[in-house]
C-alpha cells in the first residue's frame, strides 16, 4: 500500500462524523474535482472538494440561523450538484437532512403525494431547493394543512461565513432522515447516524477496492440510498470522483449511462436490474459502437431482484465493447441498513444457483442444475459487510433455520438504522427482533426471504409479497418474469403480480406496461381489428397457464402507466390499491 494510500485511509478512519470528513477532504485534497453533474444535454457543472466545504459551511451558517439543531430540513432539488451542498450544509447546520424526489412536471401527478406523504411524516422546519423550483414548490404545497417555508440555496453568498465551523457532533448523532424507496403507500422515514453512513460508506470501499483515483457514474436520483450513499458519501470516503447524470435524462435515453462510464472511464457504478436490461432493450448498435467500457469493473447490481437472464443479455449486448461478466457485482441492501448488507469479491463474477421451483415454493431448498428448463436460477448476492451478521430466520418461530429451508433474511452490525421516525411500535417490532437461541442481540427483520449456501446470501422474494393461490405458495417475481418473457411488447420490468380476494380463493392478477415502439416492429401483421391490449393480453394468460398452470387476469397499461418508486422499483402494494379502485390507466 503506498504511502497515499495509507494516510487516505486513516483520514477516512479517524473522521468520527461526516462533517469531520469533508473538513478533512477539503483541506488534502482542496483543488481536486469532485463532482461532476451532466444534464444529457450536454451541459457539465463541476466542484472541486474545497469549492464543497466552503459551499457546506456557507449554506450550514445560513439555515443554523433559522432552524434549531435536530429539526428536520427538506431537501427537494432537481438532479444537480446543488442538492449536494445543501446536504452537506444541512449537516453543518446540526439540522437533519430529509432527501426528497422533487417532482418532474411531467411526473407531478404521479409523484407528488409521495412527497406530501414525506413533508406530512417528517414536519420539517423548512424546505430548501433551487431558485427556479421555489415557486412550483410553493405552489403545490401551499394547500398542505401546516404551510411549509421553503428557501433557496443557489442564491447563498459563499463568501463571509468562513469562521463558521458548524455545531459539535458526535458519531451517533443523527445524520440523515431517509424515506424508503416507496414500494407501500406510506413511505417511512428511516433515521441514520453519523457512524451509520460511514461505516456503511466505508465497508462499500474496501469491499470495491476504490481509491482517490477511482470514478463513480451514478443515475439514481439524490433521495435514494443507492444514489446518495454510493456517490455523495461513497465519493467522499475515497476522495474520487463523482459523475452524476439526470436521472430523467437516463430514463429516456439509456445510452447516456454509458456513454458516461465510457467517456469518464467510470470503473464504479449503481442500477437496480431494470436499467441493465433498458441498455439491452434501448440502445442502438451506433451508439453502443462508440463505447468502451473496459474501465468499468463493479457494476453494481441490487435494490430489486437481480435476473440471470438480464445479466447474460447485457454481456451478450456489451462484450465486444468491453464490458466483462466478472465486473458484475450483484448485491443485497435496504434502507434500514444504511445501503448495503452483502456484496462479493470483486471480479468474481456473478454466483448462479439453480433451484427446484415447487420445492422453493414450499420453503425447501433443493439444487438442480442452472441449465435445467424445470429450475428457478438465482444469483447470489455475496458476503456478510464486515462486523455484520446475516441470518435466515423461521419469521413465525423466530429460530433459525437449517440450510435446506427458506427464511426471512435478519441482519445486525453498526450499519443498522436507529430505527423508523417517529414510530416506536414499528422500530421495536422491525429493529429490535431477537432470537431464542440468540436472546442478547438485536436484529433488524428485512421482510425478504432467502437462504444462506457457503456463505452467500441468496434472495427469493418478500415476506409480505408472497401469493397464496389454492393453498400454494408463490412467489410474484416468478410471474412476473413469465410474463416479461413471453413478449418484447412488454416494457423492460414493466410487470406487476399480486393476488386479489376472488371466489372461496385468492385469484391472480397481472399487470404488464406496453412497449409501443417493439410491438409495431415486432408484429407489422397485426390485424387492425384486434386491440394491442388484447393481443397483449392473450400471449400472457396463455404464458401463465402454461407455465404455472393457474389463469390469471392480465390488465394492460399505457406506457408510463405502471407506478413505480423514483429509482424504477414497480410499487405492487399501490398497483394493486389502483386496480381494485379502477384508477388504472388501461390501453384500449
Amino acid at each position: 500500500m503506498s504511502r497515499g494510500a495509507r494516510r487516505n485511509r486513516k483520514l477516512t478512519a479517524t473522521s468520527k462524523t461526516v462533517v469531520a470528513l469533508l473538513r478533512a477532504r477539503a483541506d488534502e485534497m482542496g483543488p481536486k474535482t469532485a463532482f461532476i453533474y451532466l444534464d444529457g444535454r450536454g451541459a457539465v457543472q463541476s466542484m472541486t472538494y474545497g469549492e464543497l466545504e466552503t459551499r457546506a459551511r456557507a449554506i450550514g451558517a445560513r439555515f443554523s440561523r433559522q432552524a434549531n439543531r435536530g429539526e428536520r430540513v427538506l431537501l427537494a432539488y432537481p438532479s444537480g450538484l446543488e442538492f449536494v451542498e445543501a446536504f452537506f450544509g444541512c449537516l453543518y447546520a446540526g439540522v437533519l437532512p430529509v432527501p426528497a424526489y422533487l417532482p418532474h412536471p411531467f411526473l407531478l401527478k404521479r409523484a407528488f403525494p409521495r412527497l406530501k406523504a414525506i413533508i406530512r411524516d417528517s414536519r420539517p422546519a423548512l424546505g430548501l431547493s433551487t431558485e427556479a423550483s421555489i415557486q412550483m414548490l410553493k405552489n403545490l404545497t401551499s394547500a398542505e394543512p401546516r404551510a411549509l417555508d421553503w428557501a433557496a440555496t443557489d442564491t447563498i453568498d459563499s463568501d463571509g461565513n468562513r469562521d463558521f465551523k458548524g455545531l459539535k457532533l458526535e458519531s451517533d448523532s443523527p445524520a440523515i432522515l431517509q424515506y424508503s424507496s416507496g414500494t407501500s403507500s406510506k413511505p417511512r422515514g428511516v433515521l441514520l447516524s453519523h457512524a451509520n453512513v460511514l461505516c456503511n460508506s466505508r465497508n462499500i470501499c474496501r469491499l470495491l477496492r476504490h481509491s482517490p483515483n477511482t470514478t463513480i457514474v451514478n443515475w439514481l436520483p439524490h433521495s435514494h440510498d443507492m444514489g446518495l450513499i454510493t456517490t455523495a458519501l461513497v465519493c467522499l470516503q475515497t476522495g474520487g470522483l463523482g459523475v452524476l447524470l439526470s436521472t430523467i435524462a437516463f430514463l429516456k435515453e439509456p445510452a447516456l449511462w454509458l456513454e458516461a462510464l465510457s467517456r469518464y472511464k467510470g470503473s464504479s457504478s449503481p442500477a437496480p436490474n431494470f436499467a441493465y436490461e433498458l441498455c439491452v432493450r434501448r440502445t442502438t448498435p451506433a451508439q453502443r459502437a462508440r463505447l468502451d467500457l473496459s474501465r468499468w469493473s463493479a457494476a453494481l447490481n441490487g435494490a430489486e431482484p437481480v435476473r440471470a437472464e438480464t445479466l447474460e443479455r447485457f454481456c451478450r449486448s456489451f462484450r465486444a465493447h468491453g464490458f466483462r461478466r466478472n465486473a458484475f457485482y450483484p448485491c443485497y441492501g435496504l434502507a434500514e441498513a444504511t445501503l448495503m448488507v452483502t456484496g462479493g469479491k470483486l471480479l468474481a463474477g456473478p454466483v448462479l444457483l439453480g433451484l427446484d421451483r415447487q420445492a422453493m415454493e414450499r420453503g425447501r431448498v433443493e439444487l438442480r442444475p442452472v441449465k435445467d428448463k424445470r429450475a428457478c436460477v438465482l444469483v447470489g448476492c455475496g458476503r456478510p459487510l464486515p462486523a455484520h451478521q446475516v441470518l435466515i430466520v423461521d419469521p413465525d418461530s423466530r429460530r433459525r433455520c437449517g440450510p435446506e429451508r427458506i427464511g426471512e433474511i435478519w441482519v445486525s452490525g453498526p450499519s443498522v438504522a436507529l430505527g423508523y421516525w417517529n414510530q416506536p411500535k414499528e422500530t421495536e417490532r422491525t429493529f429490535h427482533a431477537r432470537l431464542k437461541d440468540h436472546p442478547g442481540r438485536r436484529f433488524l427483520r428485512t421482510g425478504d426471504l432467502g437462504f444462506m449456501r457457503e456463505g452467500q446470501l441468496f434472495v427469493t422474494g418478500r415476506l409480505k409479497d408472497m401469493i397464496i393461490i389454492n393453498g400454494e405458495k408463490h412467489y410474484p417475481e416468478d410471474f412476473e418474469r413469465t410474463a416479461q418473457e413471453s413478449s418484447p411488447m412488454i416494457r423492460p420490468s414493466g410487470c406487476a403480480a399480486f393476488s386479489v380476494p376472488g371466489e372461496g380463493t385468492e385469484r391472480l392478477v397481472l399487470v404488464v406496461e406496453a412497449e409501443l415502439a417493439n410491438s409495431r416492429r415486432s408484429n407489422p401483421a397485426m390485424k387492425k381489428t384486434k386491440p394491442m391490449s388484447s393481443h397483449i393480453r392473450g400471449i400472457v394468460e396463455r404464458a401463465i397457464w402454461t407455465h404455472h398452470l393457474i389463469s390469471a387476469e392480465v390488465c394492460v397499461l399505457r406506457p408510463g402507466g405502471l407506478p413505480r418508486t423514483t429509482s424504477g422499483k414497480v410499487q405492487r402494494n399501490v398497483c394493486r390499491s389502483e386496480f381494485l379502485a379502477h384508477r388504472l390507466n388501461l390501453l384500449p
